[in-house]
């Protein structure tokens, strides 16, 4: 009997002690999931399909969107090719001149206020005018065949050379990847980023004396690999910390 009681208050307090380690996890969890963190490493791609075309007098320019699990990015290099899957690096928070005009368009200001038909129109805008004003183009001159794109990027662009922004809803960070070949990309970053969280520990009840202690339950569920390599891709090595927004090429 007495050794029974031994065995009961030794598992009792193995029990409590699955029970309180589980409760310690699913707060950090908890907390870990509505975090905003600012991703050091990210794999960035390009849709398969082309969204709009940007032209300037005889140089035409096939526009697609680039895309990441932090939220979608913008080319910051006009002539180089777009990322495919590498893995690009962060290097910081976007500098001044390249968040006033994302803070004139898309996602930071809606289709609607952009005076736009859909989300893609409204990227192809956004796009054409940082590339606009980064190579330093003639707003006159730009076309992307459709009258409302060309407004849109006109608004962005006027509004740019006038200072007014507005405010960033969420972070934009630069990327960069060790191919110059790959342009440089800003992500426009979702908020919060998605963290999956930690699964409580299961509590187990005790065995029957004899079968040689707590055992766990079978996992009937297949695992999953969570942050599994899928390539790289992002901001090339010509990234300027201070790029002037009008830059002649």
């Amino acid at each position: 009997m007495k050794a029974f009681k031994v065995l009961y208050s030794k598992v009792s307090i193995l029990v409590l002690a699955f029970i309180l380690l589980g409760t310690s996890i699913s707060s950090f969890a908890l907390i870990n999931e509505n975090c905003s963190v600012e991703p050091k490493g990210l794999t960035i791609n390009t849709e398969d399909r082309i969204i709009g075309e940007f032209y300037y007098d005889n140089f035409k320019v096939d526009v697609q969107k680039i895309v990441s699990a932090a939220g979608i990015g913008y080319c910051l290099d006009l002539d180089k090719d777009y990322p495919v899957g590498q893995r690009f690096s962060s290097y910081g928070i976007a500098t001044d001149d390249i968040n006033i005009i994302l803070s004139n368009g898309y996602p930071n200001r809606g289709v609607d206020e952009l005076g736009v038909n859909d989300e893609d129109e409204a990227y192809l805008a956004t796009q054409v005018a940082l590339w606009t004003l980064f190579e330093g183009y003639n707003i006159n001159r730009i076309d992307t065949g459709s009258v409302e794109v060309n407004a849109a990027a006109k608004i962005i662009y006027n509004n740019v050379m006038n200072n007014r922004g507005y405010n960033l809803e969420n972070d934009t960070i630069l990327y960069k990847t060790g191919n110059y070949n790959i342009q440089g990309v800003v992500i426009y970053v979702r908020q919060p980023i998605d963290i999956k969280p930690i699964p409580p520990v299961e509590v187990v009840p005790p065995v029957e004396e004899g079968t040689g202690g707590v055992t766990s339950q079978p996992n009937d569920q297949k695992p999953v690999e969570d942050n599994k390599e899928q390539g790289t891709g992002g901001v090339n090595d010509n990234i300027q910390e201070n790029l002037p927004v009008g830059k002649g090429r």
